[in-house]
């Protein structure tokens, strides 16, 4: 268990901090509105005068919330120089069009912490934060950097994201959310304490993903959990993904279910932030993993919510890469 989360950020409609917003999730809290009497399932994504509001673009929604994400994760540790930041980013050819420099520039000019200028990008969509993981560990373990801050933002609700998004169909939605990582081994009295452990990370490519429109069969997924099994990981308490909970995804997870039961939690345990938070584009992988870190620390987590020492989190681009790994409690005191 190398790497140590100490911090996170999650800002969405539903929130601007990543409890109250988990805790709107478990409420049954969501950003949209079903509309009854339909043959399909739709929602209401206009307002009722059939006009959005002109003044907010794409890059600024997503900064909006990717600076009140970060203001979160702040809170849980001070630093002098700058950290390594990976940051996610929408899959070539899907939901593209996102301006990075005019979110990411803003944010740097007014942070009131150092925070460098040119990020490393995973171009992986909802799989990003996953591929940014797997670079930020081997970092280090490497003793490269000593912290990684990861995220993704996005906002999908501009009129493109809206086509692209009507013809699956998936739910448009929008939000940022970061972690903050160091090394296990830097961790003592005057460090801020550990939320959680990385236990294991399996990375992985769906040969038949879901943008070649051939039917599921997780040949990805079933080998990023397959991995995982192999890499010690024991079963789970809960497992979250961020895809919908219907149509191709729901068979891909079915099948990756099947085929590593020993894996997924008795009797079935299973959270989708797409039901909640709709399509989060390359914010989806991290909200997943804050959620699954939000989870395993009761003091945390607060009194009433569940609690789950291990936990599951997996996404799957379109285009086919796959992320999955296993967050474990921290190791208590003495």
């Amino acid at each position: 268990m190398s790497v140590a989360i100490i911090g996170v950020g999650l800002a969405c409609p539903l929130g601007l901090r990543s409890l109250p917003t988990l805790a709107a999730i478990r409420g049954g809290i969501h950003q949209f509105e079903l509309l009854d009497g339909s043959e399909r399932l739709v929602c209401k994504i206009e307002p009722e005068d059939g006009r959005r509001d002109p003044g907010t673009s794409r890059s600024q929604r997503a900064a909006f919330y990717a600076a009140a994400a970060l203001s979160e994760l702040f809170e849980f540790c001070d630093w002098t120089d700058p950290p390594a930041v990976h940051l996610a980013t929408p899959e070539p050819g899907v939901f593209a069009g996102l301006d990075l420099a005019s979110v990411w520039a803003p944010i740097v000019a007014g942070s009131p912490r150092a925070l460098p200028q040119a990020p490393r990008l995973f171009a992986s969509g909802r799989a990003g934060a996953f591929e940014a993981l797997a670079a930020a560990r081997d970092r280090l373990e490497s003793g490269e950097v000593q912290l990684v801050i990861l995220g993704g933002f996005d906002s999908l609700t501009s009129a493109d994201c809206l086509a692209q998004l009507g013809a699956d169909p998936r739910i448009p939605g929008e939000g940022a959310a970061f972690l903050l990582l160091t090394r296990a081994q830097l961790l003592g009295p005057r460090t801020p304490q550990a939320l959680a452990y990385l236990e294991a990370l399996a990375m992985t490519v769906d040969p038949q993903p879901f943008a070649s429109g051939e039917p599921a069969r997780a040949s990805g997924l079933g080998a990023a959990f397959r991995e995982l099994r192999s890499r010690g990981a024991g079963r789970v308490d809960i497992a979250h993904g961020v895809a919908p909970s219907e149509g191709w995804w729901a068979q891909d997870f079915t099948y990756a279910y099947l085929r590593n039961a020993a894996l997924l939690p008795e009797p079935l345990t299973v959270t989708t932030l797409h039901d909640s938070l709709g399509e989060m584009g390359p914010a989806g992988g991290a909200a997943a993993l804050v959620r699954g870190v939000r989870g395993v620390r009761p003091w945390f987590s607060g009194s009433h919510a569940p609690i789950h020492r291990r936990a599951l989190v997996y996404a799957s681009a379109d285009a086919g890469l796959v992320g999955a790994c296993t967050i474990v409690d921290a190791p208590s005191e003495g």
